[in-house]
């Protein structure tokens, strides 16, 4: 299963940012990193080049080695040594090894002599030569000096070999050793790398994420920094090790974010010390690091394994729905069919008894399909219910709008009704004429709904072309089927997929519990309030909600609605009454 599956939790994560493996993409420059590259660099420049790069494990030697790699022109030798518990025969083969020459039966003056003459061609070609040793800890002494006279050979004037020599603290400790000392003059730069402060590791995890494409820092809260600053002791490789563990953690218990609590069990998962029991960590660094990469593959398989039991879950309830609704379309259609045979039965005058059996039959028959469909409803709903959950806490935002809708619809049908009552009384001469002027109306607010320069619509998007819907209705139905008001051709629409509903501000879109579901914004809805600009998806097609009434945000300007005179509304109303648009 895939990275971005695993970690749905976290939805602008591309990649792991905490990998292991040194990554040059990942490099983050402290003040002492970037010294580090520095001295690097000038020994890819000078041909004379001899640099030796200490720190503690995990302190990001080998990053930037490969950083520095990277780097290189394609002229140039690069030699990488890693096995280190060698003897100086065995140093000198590796060596020759890696310039592509086989050279394992011969004899050390052998193997000098070819060395000599290889590096010197290379040179004298402008072919240089990098001789980079990884994990120097554990060259011994000969080893070392061997290292120090190949420095020494020149063609000319010019060196032909750059030498870079990485190792952890005991290197360090070693190059103090008095016969060290004619190894040391031949060292014009050593740095030792230190471990990240309280700052540097707050940055530096900010740092990953944003590689990995969480540039927000929306993943770990401030108040989770300092456990890990605390737990790690600063080394980057600690680091990594901790936040991956964090997040697999909160991945695990579906939280969105990682917390400082988040991190408190995943270091309870890896059983750390304190990282300022430094001496503790050191010992527990060089034993442990293989076991925490392996706590991590576990935790993260465990995870895997929960997501895919939800899917399959998932998976065998979709399947149920789909089942269930199936059986209770083809119900229903039976139903409508019994009832119509039942109404041909009542409608026939010169029916018998026989007829009349069979109308209590197919009645009884009903009744039964009623109450099976009425059980299969029951269970469909029980089915659907652990889908409605993931949408109520949208569906919670979008109630208050549709309640406000429906309320403001039925204060204006009884301010309809009552206007209408007016007129006709008026029409008719009900109304004593004293009264014909002295009764007061509240004044309406016009309704847009109704006005032919309407400004609410929905625009169809068809390939290259577009119709437009204007929204003159307080219900607008949507569906394949022809009693509809935009009536959708396609085999992915219910007959009566969504409606629309309307006041003089204010657009609900609803689902009737369409089959392949309604979308805004590519998000599925049950109801949804409606923004100008937003992009609806019904089977395969798509439109788009415009409300000419609202303004840019960005000139902080609003619609001003005019009231119309009591005139002005009477006329509309009559207009509507009448038929004329």
């Amino acid at each position: 299963m895939e990275f971005s599956v695993l970690f749905l939790n976290f939805s602008n994560l591309t990649e792991d940012p905490f990998r292991i493996t040194p990554d040059a993409d990942y490099l983050f420059l402290t003040e002492g990193h970037a010294t580090a590259q520095s001295y690097l660099g000038s020994s890819g420049i000078l041909t004379d080049g001899f640099v030796v790069i200490t720190g503690e494990t995990g302190s990001g030697k080998s990053i930037l080695i490969k950083d520095f790699l990277s780097q290189l022109p394609p002229n140039v030798n690069a030699v990488e040594i890693h096995q280190t518990k060698i003897t100086p025969v065995q140093f000198l083969q590796a060596f020759l090894d890696g310039l592509g020459v086989k050279a394992f039966n011969k004899r050390k003056a052998e193997l000098l002599s070819m060395l000599n003459k290889l590096l010197r061609k290379n040179c004298l070609e402008g072919n240089p030569t990098v001789l980079i040793v990884d994990e120097a800890q554990e060259l011994s002494l000969p080893v070392l000096e061997e290292i120090r006279m190949l420095s020494g050979i020149e063609t000319g004037d010019e060196p032909v070999l750059s030498i870079i020599l990485a190792g952890q603290e005991e290197f360090r400790e070693k190059l103090q050793l008095p016969k060290m000392k004619q190894f040391v003059q031949r060292v014009p730069l050593h740095f030792h790398l230190e471990p990240l402060d309280r700052e540097d590791t707050r940055e530096y995890v900010i740092h990953r994420l944003n590689i990995a494409g969480d540039t927000g820092n929306e993943i770990f809260e401030a108040g989770s920094f300092d456990l890990i600053y605390r737990y790690s002791a600063g080394i980057p490789r600690l680091i990594n090790i901790l936040c991956s563990v964090s997040i697999v953690t909160a991945f695990g218990s579906n939280q969105t974010v990682v917390t400082a609590n988040t991190v408190e069990l995943a270091l309870a998962e890896l059983r750390w010390l304190d990282g300022g029991e430094k001496e503790d960590r050191k010992s527990q660094d060089a034993q442990d690091i293989v076991a925490y990469e392996n706590k991590i593959e576990e935790i993260k398989a465990a995870a895997l394994e929960k997501l895919a039991r939800f899917e399959r879950k998932s998976d065998m309830q979709e399947k149920a729905i789909i089942q269930l609704r199936s059986e209770i379309d083809e119900k229903t259609a039976k139903v409508a069919s019994l009832k119509d045979e039942i109404e041909n039965l009542r409608e026939d005058k010169s029916q018998n008894q026989q007829q009349n059996n069979a109308r209590a039959s197919l009645e009884n028959e009903t009744v039964v399909l009623s109450q099976t469909i009425n059980v299969l409803k029951a269970q469909y709903a029980e089915a659907k219910q652990q889908h409605l959950r993931l949408d109520q806490q949208f569906e919670t935002v979008n109630n208050s709008n549709v309640r406000l809708a429906e309320e403001l619809e039925s204060q204006k049908t009884l301010i309809e009704k009552y206007k209408q009552d007016i007129t006709e009384m008026r029409k008719s001469g009900s109304l004593p004429e004293s009264q014909r002027t002295s009764i007061p109306v509240a004044p309406v607010r016009p309704d847009t709904r109704f006005e032919p320069d309407n400004p609410m619509m929905l625009i169809e998007l068809d390939g290259n072309a577009s119709t437009t819907h204007p929204i003159n209705t307080a219900r607008l139905s949507l569906g394949c089927s022809a009693d509809n008001d935009i009536q959708i051709n396609s085999e992915f629409t219910s007959p009566h997929h969504a409606r629309v509903i309307s006041n003089a501000t204010t657009c609900v879109l609803e689902d009737l519990n369409s089959t392949n579901g309604t979308f805004v914004n590519s998000k599925r809805i049950r109801k949804h309030a409606l923004r100008n600009g937003d992009m609806l998806m019904i089977g395969k097609h798509r439109f788009q909600y415009v409300n000419m009434s609202e303004k840019a945000i960005g000139n902080g300007t609003q619609r001003i609605h005019s009231r119309l005179d009591y005139g002005e509304r009477e006329t509309r109303a009559s207009r509507i009454r009448s038929g004329v648009p």
